[in-house]
């Protein structure tokens, strides 16, 4: 190559590398640096061997002409069309390039019980891992992966805290990325091949409402052993990872794989599988297919809502990495969030630090991290107003500011005071950030609310008139409570289209009263109805107690459910709701 194509190269100095001798893993000298794993050619139950590359991802854009080609170089993975930043550069030539796919798949139990060779070197790995390596492995041609539980040496904290910011380079720059979904059976393999024709299938008919349509769009019998395959498909541990947030939405080819019987290869394309979720709606995976469609990197303040709460439903191995596994989509100035793996930095040490971040930039509003807390608080020196996102949300939360799901606005409309003791509502103090201050009010009772809130808001009428009618059909009587309300629609004469329970089985009122059963499993999901001392009932957090008080916070939708310090059966806390939340 001319001296002008070796540009970018010859203005690299590399730190010194000091070699390992006797150990598996060379140490990491440049901060764009990565390992991918070669695959050695093999089939079936042969030993697995492979080989450690080091390469860069600094640079951004290499022209075509400046990359030296050969044959006889190159780690062959036998991809066609080469997209210009897609590979690394080997670290020992800095204008070799070498293509690698990015693997992505569920550690399972970390259980390291299978054997691979890796440059010599026998490398423990999960069983899911090992699986994945046979399904991928070729007969003919090396293959070059990057796989976080082998490139990255796990024993290695400060590496570990190194390599998790790349993260979303390496995925961009891999040439694709493979979903390794696991083991399956013939009903598993079935569901794949199904999956294919299903858009074909019901993208122009209406949703399917009995098992009649099934039959009417040439659709497996419900009960088929076919849709227990797709079930099992989209139900695989996979798609409840944390990391498929970063993976999915920053790669660009995407290819799920599944083993089926006698060591047959199932492989299908993300759009192919994309496209039929969205039309079937099943597995509860359309949340994170919708963020594949309209994302690729978000605003820090995009942290909190809805990221952080989507992924408190996720699974992950370690607590922190509920955090650091949106590092790669979220752009963080000032790196203010520390990547740190060790021991005593625990997770809910981490949670507290990103709490008080947020607040203190003025990167997320209080009532939105206040209305994450459904539970106990995490306990030591962790703050009860810190949420645990390392637990599923136990309630759906009654208030927030979309008209869609606002039920709650105990603050009404008052006008705020002109000069409040808190200009953002809360202030942070403490030796160690832990006491939050805000402005609020404490009730002993429910009656002292005043006028000026408005407290909950009127139901839908079409949820007012079918709760009206399963009042009447239930009591036999007419009405059945004092300024009962009815309909036009009730009021119609028998025949002449009046509401009755048959009609519920109509269209209309049908899917209304399934969006009310809806509403009512929401609202009741994790908590309990308790009465106040003068006689009002609520809904709260099934973790509230006996002897709890009722406050209000300025600025927050639903009244909280309050526990001083130092008071029978725990510490300081407060739960949000309806009353709910949490807090101290």
């Amino acid at each position: 190559m001319s001296a002008g194509r070796r540009e970018w190269a010859s203005t690299k100095r590399l730190a010194p590398r000091k070699t390992s001798s006797g150990t598996l893993y060379q140490p990491i000298v440049d901060p764009y640096e990565i390992r991918v794993l070669e695959i050695k050619p093999g089939s079936n139950d042969d030993p697995i061997h492979c080989s450690l590359h080091h390469c860069s991802l600094e640079f951004k854009e290499i022209p075509r002409e400046m990359i030296y080609i050969s044959e006889t170089s190159l780690l062959k993975t036998r991809h066609v069309a080469t997209p210009q930043n897609k590979f690394g550069l080997l670290m020992n030539d800095l204008t070799k390039p070498i293509w690698y796919t990015a693997l992505s798949y569920t550690w399972g139990l970390p259980v390291f019980d299978m054997v691979i060779k890796v440059d010599g070197h026998e490398k423990l790995v999960t069983k899911s891992l090992y699986g994945a390596l046979q399904h991928l492995r070729q007969p003919g041609h090396s293959v070059v992966l990057w796989i976080e539980q082998i490139c990255i040496d796990q024993d290695n904290k400060e590496e570990k805290a190194q390599q998790i910011p790349l993260m979303s380079t390496i995925y961009t720059r891999a040439i694709n990325t493979m979903v390794w979904l696991g083991e399956g059976d013939a009903d598993l393999a079935a569901a794949f091949d199904f999956v294919k024709d299903v858009p074909d299938l019901i993208q122009h008919s209406s949703a399917i409402r009995c098992p009649e349509d099934f039959e009417r769009l040439c659709l497996p019998h419900p009960d088929s052993p076919t849709w227990k395959g797709v079930w099992d498909l989209v139900s695989r541990p996979w798609f409840q990872r944390l990391w498929i947030y970063q993976e999915v939405i920053l790669s660009r080819d995407i290819i799920l794989a599944c083993g089926g019987p006698q060591k047959t290869k199932t492989r299908m394309s993300w759009d192919i599988f994309s496209g039929a979720c969205l039309t079937i709606q099943e597995g509860g995976i359309t949340q994170w297919l919708n963020l594949k469609h309209s994302m690729t990197r978000v605003p820090e303040h995009w942290l909190i809502h809805p990221s952080l709460r989507s992924a408190r439903q996720t699974l992950c191995y370690d607590a922190r990495d509920k955090i650091y596994g949106l590092l790669g989509l979220i752009e963080i100035k000032d790196n203010w969030i520390k990547i740190n793996y060790h021991d005593h930095y625990t997770y809910p040490s981490l949670y507290h630090d990103v709490v008080v971040g947020l607040l203190k930039r003025n990167m997320a509003p209080l009532k939105v991290i206040l209305n994450s807390i459904d539970h106990e608080p995490l306990g030591g020196r962790c703050p009860s107003w810190v949420p645990d996102w390392s637990k599923p949300l136990e309630t759906t939360a009654l208030g927030y500011e979309s008209s869609t799901t606002n039920v709650y606005n105990v603050c009404g409309a008052a006008n705020p005071q002109k000069h409040p003791r808190y200009p953002t509502g809360y202030q942070i103090l403490g030796p160690n950030n832990n006491e939050l201050h805000i402005e609020g009010k404490v009730f002993d009772t429910i009656t002292a609310l005043s006028e000026d809130f408005t407290g909950m808001q009127p139901c839908p009428e079409s949820f007012a008139e079918i709760f009206s009618l399963l009042l009447d059909e239930t009591t036999g009587k007419s009405p059945s409570l004092p300024g009962q309300t009815y309909s036009p629609r009730q009021l119609r004469p028998l025949g002449k289209g009046k509401l009755t329970m048959a009609s519920l089985e109509s269209r209309q009122p049908k899917r209304t009263f399934e969006e009310i059963r809806v509403a009512m499993r929401k609202a009741l999901r994790g908590r309990r109805l308790v009465r106040t001392e003068r006689g009002y009932m609520g809904l709260v957090p099934r973790c509230a107690r006996v002897g709890d008080k009722v406050g209000i916070i300025k600025g927050c939708w639903t009244p909280f459910v309050l526990r001083g310090e130092g008071s029978v059966g725990g510490g300081g806390g407060f739960y949000r709701g309806g009353y709910e939340g949490r807090g101290s």
